[in-house]
C-alpha cells in the first residue's frame, strides 16, 4: 500500500497545520485567527489526523475538558 503525503495531494497555502503534540487551545487559536474549521495535525510531512470544529464542540467542551 503507498503512502501519499498530504503535499503530494493539497498545495501548502490552502492547509492549516499544527504539530502533533500541539494542544486544543493551540488548534482552536489557528482556526479563529485564519478563519477555518479544520486544521491538519501532523508528524513532520505524514497526516497524524484533522481536527475540526466539530471535535472542539463535541470531544471538548462537550465534555467540560480544558483545552
Amino acid at each position: 500500500m503507498q503512502c501519499t503525503v498530504i503535499p503530494d495531494v493539497v498545495p501548502s497555502p490552502a492547509t492549516h497545520r499544527l504539530p502533533v503534540h500541539s494542544t486544543v487551545y493551540d488548534a482552536a487559536a489557528l482556526m479563529r485567527d485564519q478563519s477555518v474549521g479544520v486544521v491538519l495535525v501532523m508528524n513532520g510531512e505524514s497526516l497524524c489526523g484533522i481536527f475540526s470544529e466539530r471535535d472542539l464542540a463535541t470531544r471538548v467542551v462537550a465534555r467540560g475538558l480544558d483545552p
